[in-house]
């Protein structure tokens, strides 16, 4: 699981394998997450989110997608549920939207 880490300080996580980290998608090492977080404009997360989904995302894993502007829903949505994600949660506030979505893609071994 990746988490900010003001949170690992601040939460007790009781024997949870956590590590965190921030940077580009190539400066994280080469494991899946549980929980990956996004915070950027559209035109920066639509060209990564095939490899955000393919190799960087375990099984059952959730992708948490902010920073969108709310006219860009739509063309966020078509990107995430064409690589095969589905839509857990929206939120917005103003003009800013965001949505935590779940893996629900085979992924061949």
């Amino acid at each position: 699981m990746l988490l900010p880490s003001r949170t690992r300080e601040t939460e007790d996580f009781r024997g949870l394998d956590i590590s965190s980290g921030s940077g580009s998608i190539e400066a994280l090492r080469a494991d899946a997450f549980d929980v990956l977080t996004m915070n950027i404009i559209s035109e920066v997360i639509l060209p990564l989110l095939p490899h955000v989904v393919f190799s960087r995302m375990a099984d059952g894993a959730h992708l948490i997608l902010s920073g969108i502007l709310t006219t860009r829903r739509d063309n966020v949505v078509e990107a995430a549920l064409a690589n095969g994600l589905e839509l857990v949660r929206e939120r917005d506030k103003g003009e800013w939207w965001a949505v935590c979505s779940g893996a629900n893609v085979c992924r061949g071994g």
